[in-house]
């Protein structure tokens, strides 16, 4: 993991001790140096604390708004998951923003 540059804590409805900690790290070129960066994150709390996921694009700005959208695809699919349980400090009662909701296909 690089340097953490932002963090989110989530938590259960029913379980506020049930913690779910998201940590972005400041995205780096990736080994090999062909121009391609990647942008680490990590989801402690839930299953393997030590898995930093390297989410790669073309520079560093790419290589965030993906990592970024990895992670609110992820965190949609544990809520989902989990009868729309998962929590943040903001928000309608802490719950999850709207744009973060599923798709449904017709």
């Amino acid at each position: 993991m690089t340097e953490v540059i932002a963090i989110r804590l989530f938590w259960w409805a029913d379980e506020p001790e049930r913690r779910l900690l998201v940590s972005i790290g400041k995205p780096q070129e990736a080994p090999g140096g062909k121009g391609e960066f990647y942008c680490p994150i990590q989801m402690t709390g839930f299953g393997d604390d030590q898995f930093v996921q390297a989410i790669f694009g073309v520079d560093a700005f790419q290589a965030i708004e993906l990592a970024l959208r990895f992670i609110g695809h992820r965190l949609t699919d544990i809520n989902a998951k989990n009868g729309g349980r998962l929590r943040w400090e903001f928000g309608d009662n802490g719950q999850l923003p709207n744009e973060w909701a599923l798709e449904t296909s017709s």
